[in-house]
């Protein structure tokens, strides 16, 4: 059964998301624009899933943590590893588990500022070990890295263009940092080229045009 105007979820996840992405959106392939009922019930039940297991990921740091009464280097850099985990896997999960992350970002920003306090010298690989988990907790480049991802090869670009401004610099950042990573920014911007000659609006291409000249 399809329909127009399916009713997403609030906080949807990987697979619902990506069916929000596709439906009648002009940057993917004609064949993938229709979205059917039985579509939604199966991305919602992977997304149960997903959503299940991070809390138990979560709820076992939580109590690994709250275990802790004095917090060495080595100690403090394997949180810190744990929580920057998390972080990538509430992106590749989308949905709630991103909401319940963004509450856990102060936490992240005072473990560091603690492990810098006590190794001072330690303070440049961290930046960097932040810098690569920034990225890697991109929604687009999170879900994109998942053996079971919803987002097939040929549709990378058009999830980036969907996503908007935050995941095409992401993708633009990356491709700078990883010379090897796709998509390019030059083969972006081949895409939505062509987009725009099949009607999507031009207004928001050149916005996104502006974005890439940067790059």
């Amino acid at each position: 059964m399809f329909w127009n105007k399916p009713k997403w979820s609030d906080y949807p996840g990987c697979f619902e998301r990506h069916l929000q992405r596709r439906n009648e959106n002009i940057l993917f392939p004609v064949e993938r624009r229709s979205i059917s009922s039985e579509e939604i019930s199966a991305a919602r039940q992977k997304d149960k899933i997903d959503q299940e297991l991070f809390m138990v990921h979560l709820n076992a740091f939580r109590s690994d943590l709250a275990g802790v009464k004095e917090m060495g280097i080595s100690q403090g850099q394997s949180f810190l590893q744990g929580l920057q985990d998390l972080f990538e896997e509430a992106a590749s999960v989308g949905g709630k588990a991103v909401q319940i992350m963004s509450n856990l970002e102060p936490f992240e920003n005072s473990l560091m500022e603690r492990l810098n306090s006590i190794f001072p010298n330690g303070k440049e690989l961290l930046e960097k070990a932040r810098s690569l988990s920034l990225i890697m907790r991109s929604p687009f480049i999170a879900q994109v890295k998942r053996k079971d991802t919803p987002i097939l090869e040929g549709e990378q670009i058009a999830t980036i263009l969907a996503e908007g401004v935050e995941a095409l610099i992401g993708a633009c950042i990356s491709s700078k940092t990883w010379p090897d990573f796709k998509p390019s920014c030059a083969e972006i911007k081949v895409h939505l080229n062509e987009a725009v000659k099949n009607g999507f609006e031009r207004k928001k291409a050149m916005e996104l045009f502006e974005i890439l000249k940067i790059y």
